[in-house]
This record gives C-alpha cells, sequence and structure tokens, in this order.
C-alpha cells in the first residue's frame, strides 16, 4: 500500500482511497480521501471550513465554501457504518468548522 493516515482505529490508505475500520472496508473518492486525511491528522481538534477550503478547492475556482458542507455530508453518510459500531464521527463544531471525534478518547 501506499502511504496510510492513522487516526485511533480508522486508517485510511492515500493510495487506493480506502478506509478501514475493524472489519468495515469504505472506498472514497479523491476529493472525500483527501477532505479525511486532513480531519483525521487534526483528529480531536476542530479545522475551520475556510481552511478546509482553502487547502482542498480553492486553487480550482468555481467552488463556494457550501462545498466543504456537501463533502462532509458524503463522508458522514460513508462512514455511517463505522460510526454506528463506535468509530470515529465528524462533528460540527458551531463557529469553528468541523472535527473528527475519534470515539472513547477524551479530546
Amino acid at each position: 500500500g501506499g502511504e496510510e493516515v492513522v487516526a485511533g482505529r480508522l486508517v485510511l490508505d492515500l493510495a487506493t482511497r480506502q478506509v478501514r475500520y475493524e472489519d468495515v472496508r469504505v472506498r472514497l473518492t479523491q476529493r472525500e480521501a483527501e477532505l479525511l486525511a486532513l480531519l483525521m491528522r487534526s483528529a480531536n481538534r476542530p479545522v475551520a471550513r475556510g481552511d478546509l477550503f482553502d487547502r482542498l478547492w480553492a486553487a480550482q475556482g468555481g467552488a463556494s465554501l457550501n462545498v466543504v458542507d456537501v463533502y462532509v455530508g458524503y463522508l458522514r453518510g460513508k462512514l455511517g457504518e463505522v460510526t454506528r459500531r463506535g468509530g470515529p464521527a465528524i462533528a460540527t463544531v458551531r463557529g469553528r468548522g468541523f472535527m473528527l471525534e475519534l470515539a472513547g478518547q477524551p479530546s
């Protein structure tokens, strides 16, 4: 495999864009994987919506800030089974942005 990003027991393989959590496997799009990697690298710390936008979308032009919310929604859908099993969830932090919460680990 290529580079892996690890947060708790959640593992993202950037080469295959596959997320693993215990026996759950989820395939992501390139952009979803990039977004999740940013959130995983800052696990339990909020990442500002504007920062996520600047890192992933600003260079393209034509996108608006709410594209971040749309992709967070996609990720929440795809990670639903992970979250139901007690794995990480993407929390909205009011006025701050988004945060990958590692379940059972104090932030």
